[in-house]
């Protein structure tokens, strides 16, 4: 197994690799495998891609972000222009309907409150509002309510797409499901892993709820 060092060593290089992350001013602390991204960086989205590039090293069983955005002064944008931009990106998004959002904005804060059918709809509101120039947080409070509550079959279904995924171990993973709520317990083999295995039971139908209790092991990886 890597050592936190080795561990720490891949992920300042990887960071470095990334062309759209100035690697160089983030702080990288490694305890246990779990890591710690501290320092300042430019934007929203940049600090959400300096956290999907730390998943991806091999070794890596957590994060913790907390790299704090600073926008150049050059880039600053009044709450209401935020606001607004954000209210015209949803509205020329297709698959979001924008009468069931609401939008507030606070020094760039932004909260975004309201409804939407599909937990991939949620994540895309949130992504949508940290490319807008000028945030530096977003609280994202949207609630995922299914067109269809029945949720008849949701743990077969969530079964059935696990096992297609051919990434996936499925030997060791576990759901069951709840009323609306899945619940996920187990092994996966990277952090990587978990975030799929917990995109896969959002997605099943009737599902407005997932308890993701799945733990990291590398004891496949490193032997």
């Amino acid at each position: 197994m890597k050592t936190d060092r080795e561990i720490q060593i891949d992920v300042k290089e990887e960071l470095k690799w990334e062309s759209r992350i100035n690697g160089s001013e983030i702080q990288v602390d490694v305890k246990d495998g779990f890591v710690t991204l501290s320092g300042t960086i430019d934007s929203l989205m940049r600090k959400k891609d300096a956290e999907q590039t730390t998943i991806r090293v091999a070794g890596v069983k957590g994060i913790f972000n907390e790299l704090e955005v600073k926008i150049p002064e050059s880039s600053q944008k009044a709450d209401s222009e935020i606001k607004d931009a954000i209210l015209n990106t949803i509205k020329w998004n297709s698959s979001i309907d924008e009468t069931k959002i609401r939008v507030s904005v606070l020094n760039g804060k932004v909260t975004l409150e309201g409804e939407v059918s599909w937990a991939y709809q949620k994540s895309r509101l949130g992504n949508l509002t940290a490319d807008i120039l000028g945030v530096v947080e977003v609280i994202n409070r949207v609630s995922v309510v299914p067109d269809n509550l029945s949720g008849h079959d949701a743990k077969g279904k969530i079964n059935a797409a696990l096992k297609r995924n051919h990434y996936l171990n499925t030997n060791k993973i576990h759901v069951s499901v709840e009323a609306h709520k899945a619940v996920l317990t187990g092994e996966v083999r990277s952090v990587e892993e978990r975030a799929a295995v917990e995109t896969i039971a959002w997605s099943a139908p009737g599902i407005n709820e997932v308890e993701n209790n799945l733990l990291v092991s590398f004891s496949e990886i490193y032997i």
